[in-house]
This record gives structure tokens, C-alpha cells and sequence, in this order.
């Protein structure tokens, strides 16, 4: 301040214009990219030059700054409220969930016109967090018998690319009979997509199953039903003797390929043909009535009535492509006559007449009410 170009007292004067507010930064981004395994303690860092609206650097002061993930409430903000030399510097800024994030700054709780970028990438894998998902439907011998083993990080994060090996392991509760399958070993497991294995099982026993990763999670149970019925199913003969026009049963238990009952269903009596033939001429029961399954199992009921039915007959099972079923018992039946019901071929000396008191005799033959000729065992009175 001068007077006459001479100075007042106390002039020169010294003034101090200090920065406005700080409206922006200048940040540095450790990585632009994080593990969804990091933590609060090894995240990435953001380093902040400040500056207000007329790009004066702010080193001093008192604030608070906030370093804030966006849409995610779960975790942060993150802050810092000194100086570290002339910048602002906020550790370990992390989050678990992986995906694209964009990071927003914020000094005394007014938003700074910079943002930052922030990828989070899954972690390794942790067979703990795996996910499995079964097919529809599962059986012995089956095509389709497989499960889909996502692969996630500690966090639960679906991994995109391949991982491995790890074994998925099928076990029956009540025998073992453990299948063990390792995934990017096995050709049973194929890598899908997107951190995705198929593990195909071929198992041979029926029942309830379980399935785990080893090192995952408790195993998941499920059920192996039977394979389709085949020529494993057994014949069993109820009634190996019956008298003509009694009704006579047999059995027949339906099986897949290894043995195993096909109790899940009740349908299959159509899949077998069945005849009771005589054995001495070209004649045959009659199938009175087929049951529905029960536990597998069905109920043949036949008859014999035709004239000439006693005797020996064969009982012949197959599958509808001619295929013979398994025996469990003779197929071999006979028919016994019914009660006599008349009597023919009277012969001898008796038919002539005699006389008072002389012995005499004649024969004859004792039929029942299908011609068949009375069994020497039976004694008619």
C-alpha cells in the first residue's frame, strides 16, 4: 500500500489465499482389479491428490475422505482422515462379490467429480462352496446319469474357467459300492462352461445314493431306480399240481440287467408274454387274470378246461422280443382230473347176465366232466 509511491507502515503486507473445497482428485489406483479372496487387510489402495474448482492442491487441513463402492451397502465406505505427505492415501478398499464396480469419492461427505474402476475377480476354488445339480432322473445302467459340479470361490462366486482336479464321489448308503470320479482326469467328468463339470456315474445297484465333493460340502442324497426290464426277471410256479378247472398261479419278479428288482414302478406285466401249454397235445390254459405289481412282483392266475386238459404242462415266459426270462422254479405243472363225473367202455362176462348168486364181473372207465380219464389214485365209491 503506497502513499505518494512511498510505502504506508506496514507495507508490504504478506496475505495467505488458502484452496477453496475440495471438488475433485487426482487418483491413483493400486490395481484395477481384486480378488474376491482379499480382505480388509490386503485390498487395493487409493491414492488422492486433492483439488478444489480452481485446480489449487489442497495438502493440509482437517477432513474426512470416504472411498465408496457403488449400490453396494454391505461393506465401507472406506476412509481416511490425514494426510500421508501431500496426498490422501485409503487402504485396503475390497468386496467379495465378483463383478464390474465403479468407485466414487467423497471428502467431507460431498461427492468428488472422479471416479474410479474396480474389477473383482472370483477366487481360487473352494470345494466347500461347490454347487451340484443332479439329472431328472437317475438308474441302474443309465445314459443319463450325471451331475453338473459348479465350481465357486470361498465366497460362493461361480469361477468362469476351469479348475481342478477334484473328485466328486457317488456312494450307496447301505453297501458302499463307491464310485469315485475325478474331474480334468476322468473322461466320466467334462469340463461345460463357466466353471461347469458334467461327472457322468454308471452305477449297477438300485437304492439310495449319495453325492459329494471330496472336501465340499455334506453329501446330497438321491435315488438310483432299476434299469429297464430284461431277461433277469425270474419265473417263480406258485402251484406245480392243480385239478382241471381249479385255477393255478406263478409269479414272475421283474428285473433289470444286474438283478436288481424294479419295485418303483407297477407296470411292467405288460412286458411279458406268457403260456401254460400241454405238453401232450396242442391245447393250453387259460390265463384267468394278470395283478398289478406289487413291489415288483406279479401274479399270473391260469386255468385248465378244455376236454383232455389233464396231464403235463410248460409254463413259458418270455420278454416281447421272445427272449426267455429266468427260472426261479420248474416251469413244469400238471393238471389233475376233476371228480368223475361219468363213467364209459363198460366191458366183461357180467354184462351178459347170470345167474342167482354167481359171482361175476364187469369193468369200466370213470371220467370227469372235461374227458379226462380218472387218475388211478382217486377211488370213486
Amino acid at each position: 500500500v503506497r502513499v505518494n509511491s512511498k510505502d504506508v507502515v506496514g507495507s508490504p503486507a504478506t496475505i495467505t489465499v488458502n484452496p477453496a473445497a475440495a471438488t475433485t482428485a487426482n487418483v491413483i489406483l493400486s490395481s484395477s482389479t481384486l480378488s474376491a479372496t482379499n480382505t480388509s487387510s490386503s485390498g487395493v489402495t487409493a491414492t488422492l491428490a486433492l483439488q478444489d474448482a480452481y485446480q489449487n492442491s489442497i495438502t493440509s487441513g482437517s477432513f474426512t475422505a470416504e472411498v465408496r463402492i457403488r449400490n453396494v451397502s454391505s461393506v465401507g465406505p472406506f476412509t481416511a482422515n490425514s494426510f500421508t505427505g501431500s496426498n490422501v492415501v485409503i487402504s485396503d478398499i475390497y468386496y467379495s462379490v465378483v463383478g464390474a464396480y465403479t468407485l466414487d469419492y467423497y471428502v467431507n461427505n460431498t461427492k468428488l467429480a472422479v471416479t474410479s474402476s474396480l474389477t473383482v475377480l472370483f477366487g481360487d476354488a473352494d470345494p466347500s462352496q461347490f454347487t451340484l445339480t443332479g439329472s431328472s432322473s437317475f438308474s441302474v445302467n443309465g445314459d443319463s446319469n450325471y451331475y453338473i459340479v459348479q465350481t465357486r470361490d470361498q465366497f460362493g462366486n461361480q469361477r468362469t474357467s476351469q479348475s481342478g482336479p477334484f473328485s466328486v464321489i457317488f456312494n450307496h448308503t447301505s453297501i458302499g459300492a463307491a464310485i469315485n470320479v475325478t474331474c480334468r482326469v476322468d473322461a466320466a467328468c467334462v469340463y461345460q462352461s463357466q466353471g461347469a463339470y458334467r461327472a457322468s456315474f454308471s452305477p449297477l445297484v438300485d437304492g439310495t445314493w449319495e453325492v459329494s465333493v471330496q472336501g465340499g460340502a455334506s453329501p446330497t442324497n438321491f435315488t438310483v431306480n432299476p434299469g429297464p426290464v430284461s431277461s433277469q426277471s425270474q419265473l417263480q410256479v406258485t402251484d406245480t399240481v392243480v385239478t382241471a378247472n381249479a385255477t393255478g398261479t406263478f409269479t414272475i419278479t421283474s428285473k433289470d440287467s444286474e438283478g436288481n428288482i424294479r419295485d418303483h414302478v407297477n407296470t411292467d406285466g405288460s412286458a411279458f408274454i406268457v403260456n401254460v401249454d400241454h405238453e401232450l397235445s396242442s391245447g393250453f390254459a387259460t390265463l384267468v387274470s394278470t395283478s398289478s405289481g406289487v413291489n415288483g412282483v406279479y401274479t399270473y392266475t391260469w386255468r385248465a378246461s378244455f376236454s383232455g386238459c389233464a396231464g403235463p404242462y410248460l409254463i413259458i415266459a418270455t420278454l416281447t422280443d421272445g427272449t426267455p426270462i429266468a427260472n426261479a422254479s420248474t416251469r413244469s405243472v400238471t393238471v389233475n382230473p376233476a371228480a368223475t363225473a361219468a363213467i364209459d367202455d363198460l366191458t366183461g362176462e357180467g354184462l351178459g347176465g347170470v345167474g342167482d348168486s354167481i359171482a361175476t364181473s364187469f369193468t369200466f372207465k370213470a371220467y370227469d366232466s372235461f374227458d379226462n380219464l380218472q387218475d388211478a389214485a382217486v377211488v370213486d365209491t
